[in-house]
């Protein structure tokens, strides 16, 4: 999951590219192979294949198919072996999803075959011709879902899997959320589930990000954030301050409206939390620890060292410049052109549609001290970007009627996250059952324990990450 309204799961939800002119969503997993693998995270290397998929499942007069992407590691697959099935989000999938993940050992050991799907309408998964507000119909996690279930008889009969085979899902942020769904909704054909750092309340005012984000900060530091943004907030209200900040930061374009200002807020906030949302995941990139060292330097001004730390994380996204232009942003939003909307018009998509998870500035225990990012903010790009084709406000108690929320009647389903993540405020953290556990990883942010093991891995990292295969493993060796 990423931030605000523009990436918000994720999230898992959720690039920080998007601090530019031109705006993107990142899935968290993307994001953590990226930081790994560079510039081939995402890349297709010859072993892609292309999936025959209905459009709508829904409708069974309806005949038209498209072609989904998925993946294939076979090396391992012993006859009678389970399936390791795991689930694409918001984002294009890679090889990296079958070969590089924390679970494969287990899946070396079981013998097992795995399966990576990427998610309609995201990556190079494209159902329709154009991402026109008409032809998004057809984008719900619903329908992700009967993707999967078609996709799952479809490989049983493909590798003439026997009857019986144990299919496992696993899935990080967003497509935690869906790993835990398919065994709620589709308990016949997927034998157990792991969740990671999957936001399965769907909230509309989610408030507690940035809640989080301020306790992971720290008392100190996050008071000297206050000040800083609180200078920041009162300069936006006049024309001197906003083009001070214009030349100062700098912003790719002067913001002018009171929804610009909304836009940099947005940015500001987007780039302190994705160094919290993934901490100490890669090295040689800033952390909590070297952001509250920057902004607690003895004697110094709270304003001067957060534009310090800005720049720093601006640069180390490749960002020249900070988005502050409500036009550009929503041009981009309203886009049906694939290569412009994208994964970010197809996320929105959804949170307009399902989620919600709106990360607001109401809070008085949040790190910024502005009421800039409201509700409101949101749900206008929600009305701009698909005019009335979504219920306003997003029917978030509906999703949580619909997959039970974080209280689903269920077995076999692991659910993981981590302390710093600001995303576990919408997860399990604590046991539902002994057939439902909840494993809570204390230091560790976003999805960290997906990733294979690494020798700067916390003690509580690997312990956690261990429990999680463990009780995989009990299940599997269960007759």
């Amino acid at each position: 999951f990423n931030f605000q309204m523009r990436s918000a799961v994720a999230l898992l939800f959720l690039g920080l590219a998007c601090l530019v002119a031109a705006r993107k969503h990142e899935n968290a997993l993307n994001h953590i192979l990226r930081r790994q693998f560079g510039d081939s995270a995402n890349a297709l290397d010859g072993s892609e294949q292309w999936f025959t998929q209905q459009l709508d499942h829904y409708d069974p007069f309806n005949a038209k198919t498209w072609q989904q992407l998925y993946f294939v590691n076979a090396d391992n697959y012993r006859p009678g072996g389970p399936v390791f099935m795991h689930i694409g989000g918001e984002g294009p999938i890679s090889s990296h999803y079958v070969y590089n993940m924390s679970f494969i050992p287990l899946a070396q050991k079981y013998g097992a075959l795995v399966l990576a799907l990427e998610h309609r309408y995201y990556g190079r998964s494209h159902p329709t011709p154009d991402m026109s507000t008409e032809n998004m119909k057809w984008l719900s996690s619903q329908q992700a879902l009967a993707d999967l279930a078609n996709f799952q008889m479809a490989m049983s009969k493909q590798f003439k899997l026997p009857a019986g085979t144990r299919w496992v899902t696993v899935g990080g942020s967003y497509p935690g959320c869906l790993s835990a769904f398919a065994r709620i909704k589709y308990p016949h054909l997927f034998y157990a589930s792991t969740s990671v750092s999957a936001p399965v309340r769907a909230k509309l005012d989610f408030l507690e990000y940035n809640e989080v984000v301020a306790a992971s900060l720290g008392d100190q530091c996050t008071a000297a954030v206050r000040n800083a943004t609180a200078q920041i907030d009162a300069m936006l209200n006049n024309a001197d301050g906003r083009a001070w900040l214009y030349k100062t930061i700098p912003t790719c374009t002067l913001p002018i409206s009171y929804e610009d200002t909304q836009v940099f807020f947005d940015s500001l906030s987007g780039l302190i939390n994705g160094v919290v949302q993934y901490n100490g995941e890669q090295s040689g990139v800033s952390t909590i620890t070297t952001i509250c060292q920057t902004m607690l330097q003895p004697n110094s001004d709270p304003l001067t060292q957060l534009l310090a730390v800005l720049r720093q994380l601006m640069k180390e996204e490749g960002a020249s410049c900070m988005d502050a232009n409500l036009n550009t942003m929503l041009a981009q939003l309203s886009s049906s052109d694939w290569a412009v909307g994208g994964d970010m018009r197809a996320w929105t998509a959804q949170t307009c549609n399902e989620f919600g998870f709106y990360q607001t500035t109401t809070s008085a225990k949040t790190p910024y001290a502005t009421g800039r990012l409201t509700l409101d903010y949101s749900l206008l790009q929600c009305q701009q970007g698909f005019g009335k084709m979504y219920a306003n406000p997003p029917p978030v108690d509906w999703t949580n009627q619909y997959y039970g929320s974080d209280h689903p009647d269920e077995a076999r389903i692991v659910f993981s996250n981590g302390s710093i993540d600001p995303w576990h405020a919408l997860g399990v953290t604590s046991d539902l059952s002994q057939e439902m556990p909840a494993v809570y990883i204390k230091g560790t942010a976003h999805c960290a324990d997906m990733s294979q093991p690494h020798p700067t891995d916390s003690a509580e990292l690997v312990a956690g990450r261990q429990k999680v295969l463990d009780t995989l493993d009990a299940w599997l060796s269960h007759k």
